[in-house]
C-alpha cells in the first residue's frame, strides 16, 4: 500500500511540474509540444506565455489567483488609476476597450495564445481587422500597417511604458529556450500586463532584457480610431 500511494504522488508532482509550462503560440495559434529542457527555466522565470504558481506571473493560482487579481483592478479603479492612460485620449478609449476585453477573456493560465488574445482584443476595439497578425513577435511590423508607430525609443522598459500600450518581445536565447522564436506580446494595463492571461509583471522581469526576451516594440496609435480610417 505504501508502495502504491508513493507511486501516486511521483506521478502526480511530475504532472504538476509540467503544468508549469505552457506551450508556445505560434501565428497559425497552434502550440508546440512541452520540452523538458525548458524545466531549467524555474529558477529564471517562464517562458514566453507560461503561469507560474506563486510566483508572480500569470494566473496559474487557479481561483484564488483571479479573486486576487480582481481585487488589485478594482482597488487600482477605486484610487483613480485608469488604464490606459497614454494621454491620447482617442486612443485611451480605444484601449481601454481593448483591455476589457482581454481582462473579460484571459484564460486561468497560459496557453500559448498570446497573440490571438491581443488581436482579439485590438479588433474589438476597432484598432486592427480580425485577422492573423502572424506571430507575436511580428506585432511590431504589423501594427505598423495600421498606424501604430513604436515609441520605444521614448519608452525603453516595459515599466515605463503608459497603460494601454502593446508590448512586443523577442528571443534572445533560442538555444536554451526552443520556443523564443515566437516571442511574446502582451497589453500593459494600470494594474500589470494581459494577454491570453494576466501578470502583475512583464514577460521580461525588470528592464528591457530578461528571461529570454527582448523588449523591441511599445506600439502606441496616435490619435487612435478604427483601422479603416488609418491612411499611411
Amino acid at each position: 500500500m505504501i508502495l502504491v500511494i508513493s507511486v501516486f504522488v511521483l506521478a502526480a508532482s511530475s504532472a504538476s511540474a509540467k503544468g508549469f509550462f505552457a506551450p508556445e503560440e505560434n501565428s497559425a495559434g497552434s502550440s508546440s509540444s512541452f520540452d523538458n529542457n525548458l524545466l531549467y527555466n524555474h529558477r529564471h522565470g517562464p517562458q514566453c506565455n507560461t503561469g507560474m504558481v506563486g510566483h508572480g506571473r500569470g494566473s496559474g493560482g487557479g481561483h484564488s489567483m483571479n479573486r486576487l487579481q480582481n481585487d488589485l483592478i478594482r482597488a487600482a479603479e477605486a484610487s483613480g488609476q485608469r488604464s490606459p492612460a497614454t494621454g491620447d485620449s482617442a486612443f485611451d478609449a480605444n484601449m481601454n476597450t481593448a483591455i476589457a476585453y482581454l481582462m473579460k477573456n484571459r484564460l486561468s493560465k497560459a496557453r500559448g495564445k498570446c497573440a490571438i488574445h491581443v488581436r482579439k482584443g485590438l479588433a474589438h476595439a476597432g484598432l486592427i481587422p480580425n485577422i492573423p497578425m502572424g506571430h507575436a513577435k511580428e506585432y511590431v511590423k504589423n501594427l505598423q500597417k495600421y498606424c501604430f508607430q513604436n515609441m520605444i525609443g521614448r519608452y525603453p522598459t516595459p515599466e515605463s511604458a503608459p497603460a494601454g500600450a502593446v508590448l512586443v518581445y523577442k528571443g534572445v536565447n533560442t538555444r536554451a529556450d526552443k520556443n523564443a522564436k515566437y516571442g511574446h506580446v502582451e497589453v500593459k494595463t494600470s494594474v500589470g500586463y494581459v494577454s491570453d492571461y494576466f501578470s502583475d509583471n512583464p514577460r521580461t522581469g525588470r528592464g528591457s532584457v530578461g528571461r529570454n526576451r527582448q523588449l523591441i516594440g511599445v506600439m502606441i496609435k496616435p490619435g487612435g480610431g478604427s483601422h479603416r480610417n488609418c491612411r499611411k
